[in-house]
């Protein structure tokens, strides 16, 4: 399960650990589909996953991984597979909690919305943006129109294109805005934790998954940031491994 901006290539090392033991499938990041205007609609999307592990996994079965925000789709997919599909494993790849998008001064509400008028009346995708501030809280706004007034902020104002930095500004925020009001339910789904040695001294905070899920074991893997993780040989290592002791058994 892909994280936000992630094409297949990003798993093809991962693919190559496991090849020979089973088929791989690499999602394709939903910002690069057709349907991408809907966001990070967290069950929309685990539940067409779902869909799809269902009718082709090989015997019935499958093993899950997500990386970065995509852990939440696996959470969420092998909790829409309990009773159809014999969900072998899962594992969630240095997943970290939704930064909390807090102003850091007061703001009229005059001078929120004059600032994102102003900015709007710039943009080729307004109506998308007006879309996603709608479903803002005012604090969200007031963070939103803060940035836009900050001179050290360099704002994008290059359309929508795949690789349009505006465009990819408004689906981290359209994440950011969902996985905040996201609550995963229970999921009896034992799940394996993979982190990037580097994500532990990050200002962010990793997600705590044993809120939901039972955690059966944590693995931090050395000298491995966030971006680079899902393509570090030893993740690689370790999944062939706990794969084959999991079919041997």
């Amino acid at each position: 399960m892909p994280g936000l901006i992630v094409n297949t290539r990003e798993f093809l090392p991962l693919a190559r650990a496991l090849a020979g033991d089973r088929p791989v499938y690499g999602f394709v990041s939903h910002v690069y589909t057709t349907r991408r205007w809907r966001g990070f609609a967290v069950d929309d999307l685990a539940e067409e996953y779902a869909e799809f592990i269902a009718a082709n996994a090989p015997g019935g079965r499958c093993a899950l991984l997500g990386w970065s925000i995509g852990g939440d789709l696996a959470v969420e997919v092998a909790r829409r597979l309990e009773g159809r599909v014999k969900v072998a494993f899962v594992a969630a790849v240095d997943v970290f909690e939704p930064e909390r998008m807090l102003p850091r001064q007061p703001m009229t509400c005059v001078e929120v919305e004059h600032g994102l008028a102003s900015w709007l009346s710039r943009s080729s995708m307004a109506d998308p943006w007006r879309a996603l501030l709608a479903r803002m809280t005012d604090s969200e706004r007031c963070w939103v129109a803060e940035q836009l007034g900050d001179p050290a902020q360099t704002v994008p104002n290059d359309g929508n294109g795949d690789e349009a930095a505006e465009f990819i500004l408004w689906a981290t925020l359209d994440s950011r805005v969902r996985l905040a009001r996201h609550r995963h339910a229970a999921c009896a789904q034992p799940l394996h934790v993979y982190v990037a040695d580097s994500s532990l001294q990050h200002d962010a905070t990793l997600r705590d998954w044993s809120e939901f899920t039972p955690v059966v074991a944590t693995e931090v893997i050395a000298g491995a940031d966030h971006l680079d993780i899902v393509r570090h040989p030893a993740l690689g290592a370790s999944l062939r491994h706990r794969l084959r002791d999991i079919d041997s058994a």
